[in-house]
C-alpha cells in the first residue's frame, strides 16, 4: 500500500540552514539544493554530500573537489567524511584524439582505456591525498563501512584492498567475474561483486568464495544491510532478491520495481530504497510486503538513493537523491520503526541482567533460579512486558468494528484499523447483544509483535457496554518472536552460568583493588567501578554459529569528588586519574589470572575504548606533549557516529573532542604496555568519544570493552 507522510525538516548541511519547503509533486516535505550542474550520482557520509556531473565531482556548494578533474567515472565518500575517492577512466574517444595527434607527429601508440583513482581531501579543493594507479583497468571502488580500507575491482576479476592511512595495497583476491559492482559488509566479512546476471560473495577472512548467486536479468545494484544480515540483489527486470547472509539462502523477493535502477538499505534495516525509474523511488518494507511507499520526482534524473541518519536524533532519517538540476534531502519520519529489532534488543538486555548471579546468592540457589525452564518463561514474560511498553495504549487509538461471526466455533471477529483482528468467544445467544465496535471497551491489554513487525493484541478483557458483560481474549500461548533455539542463537546455559561466576570473580578483584586504592588515599567510596561479563551469540564469516565473550569495565565518580579522584579539567593522561588507573589495574589483574584463558594467539578481539569530555570551553590551547603520537584523520565514533579527528603536538588541543580522544588513546597505551599477551591476537581497536552538553568532572571519564570472538571454541 502507498502511505502518506507529513514531516518537518530542519538541519544544517555544510553551513547552510535547511528549512521546510513545500513541494507540489510529493506529499513528503523536502529540501531541494539547486545546483549549477546536473548530478548523475550522489554519495554521502552523514550530511557531507558530493555529486558527479560530466566527469567532475562537486559538493552541494558547487565547489569542485579538483578543478582539473575531467573523467570521474565513480565516486565514493569515505565513512567518517575525511576523504572522497574518485575512479577516473579516460575513455577511448579521448585517447584516440590524443593518439591521432601523436601519430601526426610520427608517434605510434595503441589506443586503450586508462584508469586510476584520485583520493581527495573532502574538506578542501585541489588537495590530493593519494593517487592509486597500478596499470590495471579499474572498474569499481568501495570503502569499507568502517572507513579503514578502500576496495578496488579490476577487469581481470581482482579485488585489491588499500589501507586508508597510506593508501597502500595490503591484500587482494581474484573473483571469477569482473567486479563491475562492488559492496562490502559492515562487519568486513564479505565482499560481493556483480557482473551481468551473476554475483559472487567472497569470505574476506579466508579469501575464499563464499557463494555464487544468479539473477534472471542483468544485475543493476547490490547492497548489504547495515546489520550484516541481508544482501539485496536488484536486476533490470524490476525484481529484487534479498538473501540472508548466514547461509545466503533467499529470504524475501519483491517484483514490480520498474527498471530496477539502484537500491540501498535504510539504516533501520527494515526498508529497502529502490530507484525504479528516473522519476520514482520505492521504499519497500522488507518485513511487510504490503507496505510499499512511492516517492515521485517530476524533474527526473533520479539515479541512486542514499540515507542520512539525523545526528541529533537517531530515530529520524532522511532520504538523499539527485533530481533534475538539484539534490533532494527528504524527511522520512513517517516510516514505521523496526519493532522486532527494538523488542529483541530490549529483551536481551533484560535477560542478561536477570541471568547474572546476585550478590550473596549461592550456586545451588542460582541454579534453581536460572535453568532452561525458568529462563524460557522469563524471556516470554519480558517479551510481553517490553512489547506492551512499546505499544502504549495503542488500542485506544484504533477504530473498532465488528466482523463476521463463526457460528460453528462461536467466534466473533473484532477488527482494528491499524492492527490484526482478534476473535472473541461469544455464545450464539449473546451475539445479538453486540451493537458495534463503539460499544466495546478494553482493559488489561497485553501486546506482542508478529513476524510482519506489527503490534498485535495477545490478551485483553473486553467489556460490552450494552450488557455490562466482560469477555476475555487470551492468546498468550502464541509463539514467541524473541525465543531462539541453540542453533538460532540461544546462548547455552552452561556458558551463561560460567559468565556469571566469572563476573563474581571480577567483583572480588575489584574489591581488592578498590580497598588498596582507598587505603593509599587515591580514591574514596565516592568512586564506583563497574564490571560486567556477557556471552553473545554470533555468526562467523563461514556461517557457523559462534559465541563471543564481552568483558566491560567502567566507573563513575560523585560530582563533588571528581577533581580529586578523576581527570582534572583539561587533562587527558591516564595517570592523572586515580579512578581510571584503579579501573585499569582491575583489567590488568583479571587478564593475568582467571581471564587469561581467553587470550589465544591468532584469535580475534575487538577492543572498544571510550573517552568522554564535558562542555567546559577551552580558551586558547592546551599543550599536548605528543606522548601518544600524532593523529591525522583518525577514525573514531563520536556520540555513536563514525567521524575522524586530528591532534598533534604542534597543534595542541583546542576542542573537547580531542581531549576525549586522548583519554581513550591513553587506555590503548596502557593496554599495549601492560597486557602484552594481547599482541599475539588479531586486535581491532575502536575509539569512541562522548561529549556532554554539561560541565563538570563527572562527565570526564573512560571505559573499555573487550569482545573475544569465538571465545569458547575447543
Amino acid at each position: 500500500m502507498k502511505r502518506v507522510f507529513t514531516a518537518v525538516l530542519a538541519v544544517c548541511i555544510g553551513g547552510l540552514s535547511v528549512g521546510t519547503v513545500a513541494q507540489p509533486d510529493n506529499s513528503l516535505e523536502k529540501r531541494v539544493f539547486k545546483l549549477k550542474y546536473q548530478p548523475s550520482f550522489v554519495d554521502n557520509y552523514s550530511y557531507k554530500v558530493f555529486y558527479v556531473s560530466n566527469g567532475k565531482v562537486y559538493n552541494l556548494m558547487n565547489f569542485a573537489l579538483a578543478e582539473r578533474l575531467k573523467n570521474a567515472s565513480q565516486m565514493a565518500c569515505q565513512p567518517g567524511g575525511a576523504t572522497c575517492a574518485v575512479l577516473v577512466r579516460q575513455g577511448e574517444s579521448e585517447l584516440k584524439k590524443k593518439f591521432k595527434q601523436l601519430k601526426n607527429k610520427g608517434a605510434v601508440q595503441e589506443s586503450k582505456v586508462q584508469s586510476w583513482i584520485e583520493v581527495y581531501d573532502a574538506e578542501s579543493t585541489n588537495k590530493t591525498v593519494a593517487t592509486v594507479k597500478d596499470g590495471t583497468d579499474m572498474l569499481s571502488i568501495c570503502y569499507s563501512p568502517d572507513g579503514k580500507s578502500l576496495a578496488v575491482g579490476t577487469s581481470t576479476g581482482e579485488i585489491k584492498f588499500y589501507d586508508t592511512k597510506q593508501y597502500q595495497p595490503y591484500v587482494s583476491l581474484t573473483a571469477g567475474i569482473a567486479p563491475g559492482m562492488l559492496a562490502l559488509s559492515e562487519n568486513n566479512y564479505y565482499a560481493a561483486v556483480a557482473s551481468g546476471t551473476g554475483v559472487e560473495v567472497w569470505n574476506l577472512e579466508s579469501k575464499t568464495l563464499r557463494t555464487s548467486l544468479q539473477a534472471a536479468a542483468e544485475i543493476t545494484s547490490i547492497a548489504f544491510s547495515g546489520d550484516n544480515s541481508m544482501l539485496a540483489v536488484l536486476s533490470s527486470d524490476g525484481n529484487v532478491n534479498v538473501y540472508e547472509t548466514r547461509g545466503f539462502t533467499l529470504r524475501y523477493s519483491f517484483s514490480g520495481l520498474g527498471s530496477g535502477v539502484s537500491c540501498y538499505f535504510h539504516p533501520d534495516n527494515k526498508y529497502l530504497g529502490v530507484v525504479t525509474d528516473a522519476n520514482t523511488i520505492v521504499l519497500q518494507n522488507i518485513l511487510n510486503t504490503s507496505d510499499r511507499v512511492e516517492v515521485k520526482s517530476l524533474n527526473g534524473g533520479v539515479t541512486n538513493v542514499r540515507f542520512v541518519r539525523d545526528i541529533k536524533d537517531d530515530r529520524k532519517s532522511f532520504m538523499l537523491y539527485p533530481s533534475g538540476m538539484g539534490v533532494v534531502l527528504q524527511a522520512l519520519s513517517g516510516l514505521s520503526a523496526n519493532n522486532l529489532q527494538a523488542l529483541t534488543t530490549s529483551v536481551n538486555e533484560r535477560m542478561n541482567e536477570w541471568m547474572k548471579m546476585m550478590d550473596g546468592e549461592s550456586m545451588d540457589d542460582y541454579r534453581i533460579r536460572v535453568n532452561d525452564e525458568t529462563r524460557a518463561k522469563q524471556q516470554l514474560a519480558f517479551e510481553r512486558e517490553v512489547a506492551t511498553e512499546m505499544a502504549g495504549d495503542m488500542i485506544a487509538a484504533q477504530t473498532v468494528k465488528l466482523g463476521n461471526y463463526n457460528s460453528q466455533k462461536s467466534l466473533l471477529a473484532v477488527e482494528f484499523d491499524g492492527m490484526p483482528s482478534i476473535a472473541l468467544d461469544i455464545p450464539k445467544n449473546e451475539v445479538a447483544s453486540f451493537g458495534n465496535g463503539a460499544d466495546l471497551s478494553f482493559s488489561n491489554t497485553v501486546y506482542g509483535v508478529n513476524e510482519n513487525d506489527q503490534f498485535e493484541v495477545i490478551y485483553t478483557e473486553v467489556l460490552n457496554a450494552k450488557t455490562g458483560k466482560k469477555y476475555v481474549y487470551d492468546n498468550l500461548d502464541r509463539k514467541s518472536v524473541t525465543a531462539m533455539s541453540v542453533d538460532e542463537g540461544f546462548v547455552p546455559l552452561d556458558l551463561v552460568q560460567q559468565s556469571s561466576m566469572e563476573e563474581m570473580k571480577l567483583r572480588d578483584i575489584r574489591k581488592q583493588v578498590v580497598e588498596t586504592a582507598q587505603k593509599e588515599n587515591k580514591i574514596t567510596d565516592k568512586t564506583q567501578i563497574n564490571v560486567n561479563t556477557e556471552v553473545l551469540s554470533d555468526v562467523d564469516a563461514a556461517g557457523n554459529r559462534i559465541m563471543n565473550y564481552k568483558v566491560s569495565y567502567g566507573y563513575e565518580v560523585k560530582k563533588e569528588y571528581t577533581a580529586r579522584e578523576d581527570f582534572p579539567s583539561g587533562r587527558y593522561k591516564t595517570t592523572e586519574s586515580n579512578a581510571a588507573m584503579s579501573m585499569l589495574k582491575i583489567v590488568k589483574q583479571a587478564f593475568a589470572t582467571d581471564f587469561a584463558q581467553y587470550i589465544k594467539p591468532g584469535k580475534r578481539i575487538r577492543i572498544k575504548v571510550t573517552g568522554s569530555a564535558d562542555a567546559a570551553p577551552i580558551l586558547g590551547k592546551i599543550a599536548y606533549d605528543g606522548s601518544y603520537g600524532d593523529f591525522a584523520n583518525e577514525l573514531i565514533y563520536k556520540n555513536g557516529q563514525l567521524a575522524n579527528i586530528t591532534v598533534s603536538k604542534a597543534s595542541g588541543v583546542t576542542e573537547n573532542d580531542q581531549l576525549a580522544f586522548l583519554r581513550a588513546v591513553g587506555v590503548k597505551s596502557y593496554i599495549d604496555n601492560n597486557l602484552t599477551a594481547l599482541k599475539d591476537m588479531i586486535c581491532d581497536y575502536q575509539y569512541n568519544i562522548e561529549l556532554s552538553d554539561k560541565t563538570g568532572g563527572e562527565f570526564r571519564r573512560i571505559n573499555v570493552e573487550f569482545l573475544f570472538m569465538d571465545a569458547f571454541d575447543k
